[in-house]
């Protein structure tokens, strides 16, 4: 409980300094949000009218201010280029950013678990150096390149699956592979190296001397274990799947706060910008919060404040 409690103390803080550090660094952007809204011609009198509106005539520490204080009500701003609150456009497209996340993680899950494990039972063969080989290619290989390459190969050339945007569960297809292929490669690594480790254990020799099979053994005994660095990496890496989605969203039109976010950092839009940080880092968070309490569902001799 005193661990929950630490984690949930935490969390404001952490919210704070990230968003404190966005607050100020996308100040020193060039550019004017006045200017990407009326454009360098408008009158002086209606710029002046809109930077008042909007509080850009005020000074920056009372900007941050002001802007903290709008956070701490659950206010997130009013978007300069959607004239819309920014709360109503993460909520709308947060969703979409969720489905592609746990898609990507649900492919790399797929892929990383089976590979992994058949590579540590077949330790320096052929099948254990071609899963490595498909690991290394999946950590390599940029996200915009392969979506782009899938986009070729399976929409263009076969036309079986949609280029870009959301029509369907066959829209997630591409996008989701395209996120999920470099987070398999690094799973499988992981499952690999950590399975290894647990079958060089005394209890798996004895499981073995007692008559267990292998796969009983690996599966019964050995996997449960392994998996524990497995989870931590797996939530480390769901949180940063809502962050690196954002180059996946763009090249696949996908319609989630990641292109949000890239259209708020190309319009000045600093409320957008700031509200869809303070969500990526929130859930970012929570998602590690999450892990660890899954530390002791998979393991029991797995203590909170230990993990932490």
């Amino acid at each position: 409980m005193s661990y929950l409690l630490r984690r949930l103390i935490a969390l404001p803080l952490v919210l704070w300094a990230a968003v404190s550090l966005v607050f100020f660094s996308i100040h020193l952007i060039p550019g004017d949000p006045v200017d990407m809204v009326l454009g360098e011609t408008a009158r002086p009198a209606d710029r002046e009218a809109l930077r008042a509106r909007w509080g850009l005539d005020r000074s920056v520490p009372e900007q941050y201010a002001r802007y903290l204080t709008g956070l701490v009500r659950g206010q997130l701003g009013e978007s300069y280029s959607f004239r819309r609150p920014v709360s109503d456009l993460v909520a709308e497209r947060y969703p979409a950013t969720l489905l592609l996340a746990g898609s990507a993680m649900a492919v790399a899950l797929l892929l990383a678990i089976p590979l992994g494990a058949l590579a540590a039972l077949r330790r320096n063969r052929p099948i254990d150096r071609a899963s490595m080989l498909v690991a290394l290619l999946g950590v390599s290989v940029p996200n915009f390149w392969l979506g782009i390459l899938l986009m070729l190969v399976f929409s263009l050339w076969l036309d079986w699956l949609p280029v870009s945007g959301f029509d369907g569960p066959a829209s997630v297809v591409l996008p989701a592979v395209t996120l999920g292929a470099s987070l398999a490669g690094i799973l499988t690594r992981m499952t690999r190296s950590s399975l290894l480790d647990e079958l060089g254990h005394d209890y798996v020799r004895t499981a073995r001397a007692k008559g267990l099979g292998t796969r009983a053994t690996l599966f019964k005994h050995a996997l449960r274990n392994a998996l524990i660095p497995v989870v931590t990496l797996v939530g480390l890496q769901f949180g940063a799947l809502l962050a690196g989605a954002i180059i996946t969203e763009k090249v696949f039109g996908w319609p989630g706060i990641g292109a949000l976010l890239i259209s708020g950092v190309q319009a000045r839009d600093y409320p957008v910008v700031q509200g869809c940080i303070a969500v990526i880092v929130t859930s970012y968070v929570l998602v590690n919060l999450v892990t660890d309490l899954l530390y002791s569902a998979i393991h029991p001799r797995v203590r909170l404040g230990e993990s932490a």
